[in-house]
């Protein structure tokens, strides 16, 4: 009983992760660290409408970032300084690169842009330009708990820190409601924060 509760809890809240997504905010950089915004411009008229086509996996070096980033989103990583390779990788078959030089205390903008026949570019954009884009595009929730980060470039990726707070936040409030007991909610919690 208690695993078809947890079960059923763990589904809730990975479905609902999805439908609430932050709007674009930009971050503070970490010492000594660069900040990497990667997103894709708004290009679908409604935000009810998803393009399954628009759906890219990124990879930093040889590392695959879990999850994908899609039309009107946005993923963004606190990383060390360095020259790294950028990769969206799309239909697992499709994949354009970029190579970028990151210094200390610096945000980097790339910007992923459909083309005609299936195709897209990826390129690096001035802050001042993606500012004017990014704004209009939401936090990636795809990235739900990224594995233990195996490329040491990496110093954070924000988007699995938000999603368990916020696991965390709605399991908390269904354990208030008394939909799931104490020792349930202490199970569910430990589980998400051990991802």
């Amino acid at each position: 009983m208690l695993k078809a509760t947890l079960l059923l809890l763990s589904i809730i809240l990975l479905s609902t992760a999805c439908v609430t997504k932050k709007p674009f905010v930009e971050q503070k950089n970490f010492k000594e660290s660069t900040l990497l915004y990667v997103y894709v411009p708004h290009t679908i008229s409604s935000d009810d409408e998803v393009d399954r086509d628009c759906d890219y996996t990124l990879r930093i070096d040889n590392e695959l970032i879990d999850g994908y980033i899609r039309d009107g989103e946005y993923m963004v990583f606190h990383l060390k300084p360095s020259t790294i390779t950028l990769s969206a990788i799309k239909h697992a078959i499709l994949e354009h690169k970029t190579t970028l030089t990151l210094q200390a205390n610096k945000s980097y903008f790339v910007k992923i842009l459909k083309i005609e026949n299936d195709d897209f570019q990826i390129f690096s954009i001035s802050r001042k330009n993606a500012l004017k884009e990014i704004k209009k595009t939401k936090l990636a929730y795809s990235v739900e708990n990224s594995k233990k980060e195996k490329n040491s470039k990496i110093i954070k990726n924000e988007q699995s820190d938000n999603s368990k707070l916020e696991k965390v936040e709605r399991a908390n409030k269904l354990k208030k409601e008394g939909i799931i007991t104490e020792e349930e909610f202490r199970i569910l919690k430990k589980e998400i924060l051990s991802k």
